[in-house]
């Protein structure tokens, strides 16, 4: 199977949304000193993207040709060497970096893209966006995935397990949004992999929240029929009902990427040792490899969050992001 995006997914990637980068920068800024009541900073962590591994990040790659199933994930050295590499910068990184690889990837195809191909952007947004079906198609709330989505979920099955054969390391910790789409795109991505810990279930990278009804999730009691009997574990931010969705707001990026911003200093603080006020070296080194299962709208914000460039991901596809992350002491 081939995956090369579409023009829908380039929208998705690089529609412009004037401010919006700029905003998330000064937010960001204003919630710099933001402490928790036992004075711990909120946003300790600060993220970079750190070039060199993969052709996503290399301005030459021409994201609309690029098809990450066929590039080996697009990596630039073999996966021994970058196993090595990454090592070496945990091992001789001051007390207060950690480096990591994020593998980005986003759900397979589910009912709701097909009503995008359909109708139209324009259309999606005037009409389809806030109902359930077309007449033909049920794709609201929580869309299931179509045959396509599962094949691509498939396919990237496949692929981990060539890559794993060629050295690629298995992460350590899998994440993904509660919409059923991602779920199940991280359920058969991983089928029949070894998994050292539980995939965790988080609202901080769900879909970009609002209006569109396809990004109202189910009932935490239905994730957990859906998904607890495969392993899935539910953290304490997934209420019972949907409180987060609103039918007449529709999250900003800047919004959305203070969320994903939050997720990662949830993910480096595993590494903080606070009673010897550094990073545990043994932690950092042995969870070096992160998967998440997300959303276009989220891995652009886990795109402008590390500071890497707008890079286009097919539904169903996958983005390796190299991150360095320094924490203020």
């Amino acid at each position: 199977m081939n995956s090369v995006p579409t023009q829908a997914d380039f929208q998705d990637a690089h529609l412009s949304l004037t401010g919006e980068e700029q905003k998330y920068r000064e937010r960001l800024q204003e919630y710099s000193e933001t402490r928790f009541s036992n004075t711990d900073l909120v946003y300790p962590w600060s993220f970079e993207t750190v070039p060199g591994f993969f052709k996503q990040a290399d301005d030459k790659t021409d994201d609309m040709e690029f098809d990450y199933l066929q590039e080996g994930f697009g990596k630039l050295k073999p996966w021994e060497q970058v196993q090595k590499e990454i090592e070496q910068l945990n091992a001789n990184a001051s007390d207060n970096e950690v480096y990591k690889i994020i593998f980005c990837g986003r759900h397979g195809q589910g009912y709701h893209n097909v009503i995008v191909s359909k109708y139209g952007y324009e259309e999606w947004d005037k009409k389809w966006h806030s109902l359930t079906k077309d007449g033909d198609i049920t794709y609201a709330p929580d869309p299931e995935l179509t045959s396509l989505g599962i094949e691509q979920a498939k396919a990237n099955n496949e692929a981990w397990k060539r890559e794993i054969k060629a050295g690629c390391p298995i992460p350590t910790k899998f994440y993904s949004s509660p919409l059923q789409r991602s779920c199940y795109t991280l359920l058969y991505t991983w089928d029949g992999i070894p998994q050292k810990n539980p995939p965790v279930i988080t609202e901080t990278i769900r879909e970009t929240m609002g209006l569109n009804l396809c990004d109202k999730r189910s009932s935490r009691q239905t994730i957990k029929d859906r998904f607890g009997p495969h392993g899935f574990i539910i953290d304490d931010l997934v209420t019972e009902r949907d409180d987060l969705y609103l039918n007449v707001y529709r999250e900003k990026l800047h919004e959305h990427a203070i969320r994903v911003n939050s997720f990662l200093q949830s993910v480096f603080d595993q590494d903080w040792n606070p009673d010897e006020c550094k990073v545990d070296k043994k932690s950092a080194l042995e969870n070096s490899y992160v998967s998440t299962t997300t959303h276009a709208g989220c891995i652009r914000a886990f795109i402008l969050v590390v500071g890497h460039r707008r890079f286009t991901i097919p539904t169903g596809g996958m983005i390796p992001l190299v991150v360095k992350a320094t924490r203020r002491v």
